[in-house]
């Protein structure tokens, strides 16, 4: 019964009269360790939180020295405060480390990692842990592949950001009216009109309305070919 509620305790990160609570019964117990495990989370949690990441490593180290294992939770804290501090290079060296330490990652880890790539504009490694995730069965929320879409759009990748909307759409997962936008503006610059014809139906039917932008983009092209219909005809 006491392991069950340190380990609902780690996995629900409960309010701080529970961990009163655990931490008392962990002292009567005589299990030291897990009060000082137990401890040292509530520590990394508090300076992560208030952006203190080099107090937050300090104790990370010093749970280390001590002996105590690092779990997920534990891993979970630190990389979303790095990520939060800007430092993703930094919560990536953590995820690495997880997975030499054989502690398995959360969808919500990769989730982090990949938004805070997108927003420093590193399709590259957003696109590396996006993969690895689909890989290992997870799909990442909406809000994530809008921040995808949108980032693969910005860089030319339209057909990397069409698989993705494809996925997302296969499990069911719903994406803004504005990551529809620019997949369909990025498709009418490269002239395919029917996917991109294709795509605005099913944004229709998702509930969003089409807007100056994405008629624009349709008459600019429908434009496009009649004047290299009319100068084909004169050459004729």
């Amino acid at each position: 019964m006491f392991e069950k509620l340190v380990k609902t305790y780690r996995t629900c990160d409960s309010a701080p009269f529970v961990f009163d609570l655990v931490i008392e019964a962990c002292v009567r117990s005589n299990r030291v360790d897990q009060a000082v495990e137990i401890v040292g989370m509530l520590r990394r949690r508090v300076y992560c939180d208030d952006g203190r990441m080099g107090e937050a490593m300090r104790v990370w180290e010093e749970m280390k020295d001590n002996g105590l294992k690092c779990d997920v939770m534990g891993y979970n804290t630190m990389i979303a405060g790095f990520c939060e501090a800007g430092d993703v290079n930094k919560a990536e060296e953590f995820f690495k480390e997880m997975g030499l330490n054989v502690v398995e990652s959360s969808c919500v880890m990769y989730e982090r990692l990949i938004s805070s790539y997108c927003k420093v504009k590193d399709v590259d490694s957003a696109m590396l842990l996006y993969k690895d995730m689909c890989r290992k069965g997870s799909v990442a929320v909406g809000f994530v592949v809008d921040l995808l879409v949108k980032l693969l759009c910005e860089k030319g990748m339209i057909t990397e950001g069409l698989k993705v909307s494809r996925f997302a759409k296969k499990n069911n997962v719903c994406m803004k009216g504005e990551s529809y936008e620019v997949l369909i503006k990025g498709l009418g610059d490269e002239g395919r009109m029917e996917e991109a014809m294709k795509l605005q139906a099913e944004m229709v039917g998702r509930g969003f309305e089409p807007n100056l932008g994405i008629y624009g983009a349709f008459i600019g092209n429908m434009e496009m070919a009649g004047k290299l219909s009319s100068e084909l005809l004169e050459l004729k």
